[in-house]
């Protein structure tokens, strides 16, 4: 257990595992990303993802704040906005500089390449969504979603699928 204390407060987590999360994160960035420059947005952006997820599901009512904190500098920073409360696997690779987007109810497969100005998003905001359910896309392991490409509601991509560049995946509407 590792223990990091910065003006009185205490920050606990697994350090080996949080560190074997880090090292697949980074192998799969060094085998995407020949510029060193992008390699370090990407580690920077995978890594406060990591960082947010973790003070939010450590203490929902005391680290929100904290947590999009980090969620906002890391867009600040990369261009990449990641929800907290996403869920993503081990060794996705995001490609920095252009907007790319992760909606709260994400889910994205281990081994996924996300590309610049990639949306995942919710079809509904506000009262539409109903309160537990999932709104946002679920990445297959393996996926690659092109840049600028949309995936909108709740969709399921299956393993290894291959999203072009500019790419619309659209959930249908129920009703109609």
């Amino acid at each position: 257990m590792f223990e990091l204390r910065k003006s009185g407060l205490l920050i606990d987590f697994e350090m080996e595992d949080y560190y074997r999360q880090l090292c697949i994160d980074y192998k799969s960035i060094i085998n995407e990303v020949s510029d060193e420059k992008i390699a370090n947005l990407c580690l920077f952006s995978i890594t406060s993802y990591r960082l947010s997820n973790y003070l939010l599901k450590k203490d929902r009512n005391h680290s929100l704040i904290s947590a999009r904190q980090v969620s906002e500098y890391c867009k600040l920073i990369t261009g990449v906005e990641i929800h907290p409360n996403a869920n993503i696997g081990r060794g996705v690779v995001f490609h920095p500089h252009g907007g790319t987007v992760i909606g709260e109810t994400s889910v994205i497969g281990s081994y996924s390449v996300i590309h610049e100005g990639a949306i995942l998003g919710s079809k509904w905001v506000g009262a539409h969504h109903q309160k537990g359910g999932r709104r946002h896309p679920k990445i297959g392991t393996g996926s690659i979603i092109g840049s600028y490409a949309q995936v909108i509601g709740a969709v399921d991509l299956p393993p290894k699928y291959k999203l072009r560049p500019y790419g619309r995946v659209i959930e249908k509407s129920k009703g109609k």
